[in-house]
């Protein structure tokens, strides 16, 4: 779709968001996530001064204010205080810690990106992606540039709010939360407008697009960002963090899916424990890391818990089929099924045991 245009997509599904994200020209892009696709992109210093009516003509006095009052204040609760000219670092600290700031939170991880729009929505999320190459970025090759860390130009360009541009970088510094992250800043030059129509006359198509992912993609979404350890905890990576995290877990358990209760194969969950915490060369260790370039790995054979083979029928437990498909040299297992010719299928279905013979690996 187009709105604008920017280009608009509207997912129904995980696997047609990981399509998208992976391939050009989004692989390169920074991404934002918001849990309600209705939100414009605002920072939230934006939302505050419209929100609680403060004069458009304070807006340049009020934001200098609050940053003063910061960096006079701040250093009670800080070992190494940044500059006092370095005002980029210090509304970053000022942004880390809850402040009303300029900048807006963005990744270069579309898989975080996807996790802040499908957490804790009840609508249909976005993950908005632009290309910083297309803006005054930290990243763009230009011989000028509105750079706020260097001293003096973010009084010169930003706060005055006379230059409609974006800005995107990342501070010289960067805190834990940043860096779990993969995180950056776009900055704004005017508080009045959302960054999608601060770019409606620069080219919007090539460097903004909004990701709605609709609201049946959070369950398979979230349960696949949780195995990638995509969660609360290891994105802010302190206590808090954890407390936060404890959300999801209400929703996630090992056995059975507390929204059906339906119960998992236990089997197949150990044996993909056992993977897990073995990392031996087994399909889901492999699967973690490119196969060998000599040749792809066998994509269909039966494995018994632990990873090895299943060679014959005398093994101890069940038999399960793991399919896995070979793409961009990486194996990724794509199902799980009974072993057809396994000694507990065949007796259920009341087969001859004449008929059996051994299982050899393909």
């Amino acid at each position: 779709g187009n709105h604008g245009s920017y280009r608009v997509f509207r997912l129904t599904s995980w696997e047609a968001f990981l399509k998208l994200v992976v391939r050009a020209p989004y692989s390169n892009w920074a991404f934002r996530g918001e849990r309600d696709e209705r939100w414009p992109l605002y920072s939230s210093l934006s939302r505050y001064l419209q929100n609680f009516g403060v004069a458009r003509d304070a807006w340049p006095e009020q934001e200098g204010r609050i940053l003063r009052i910061f960096k006079r204040k701040a250093h009670q609760f800080l070992d190494k205080p940044p500059g006092p000219d370095d005002d980029f670092q210090w509304m970053a600290l000022m942004q880390h810690h809850g402040a009303p700031t300029r900048l807006i939170d963005f990744t270069w991880s579309p898989y975080v990106a996807a996790f802040f729009a499908l957490e804790r929505t009840l609508a249909d999320g976005v993950v908005w992606a632009m290309n910083p190459a297309r803006i005054d970025s930290s990243r763009a090759k230009k011989p000028e540039r509105m750079d706020p860390r260097e001293k003096g130009h973010f009084a010169r360009y930003f706060l005055k709010g006379n230059h409609r541009f974006i800005w995107m970088g990342e501070p010289h510094t960067m805190n834990r939360r940043l860096i779990a992250q993969s995180g950056t800043f776009a900055v704004p030059g005017v508080l009045d407008m959302p960054i999608e129509d601060i770019l409606r006359d620069a080219d919007p198509e090539n460097i903004l697009a909004k990701i709605v992912l609709t609201n049946p993609v959070r369950e398979v979404g979230m349960r696949e960002l949780y195995r990638m350890n995509i969660t609360y905890s290891t994105l802010f990576p302190d206590l808090d963090g954890l407390a936060k995290s404890m959300g999801y877990e209400l929703e996630f358990h090992w056995a059975y899916n507390p929204r059906t209760m339906e119960k998992y194969h236990m089997e197949v969950v150990h044996f993909i424990q056992s993977c897990i915490r073995s990392r031996r060369s087994t399909p889901l260790a492999r699967a973690r890391r490119p196969c060998p370039g000599h040749g792809p790995e066998p994509l269909t054979r039966p494995y018994r818990a632990g990873g090895r083979p299943l060679r014959s029928e005398n093994q101890r437990c069940p038999r399960y089929v793991f399919e896995w498909k070979r793409e961009n040299h990486f194996l990724f297992l794509t199902s799980i099924s009974a072993n057809e010719r396994s000694a507990p299928v065949r007796a259920a279905r009341g087969l001859s045991s004449s008929r059996r013979r051994a299982v050899s690996s393909p």
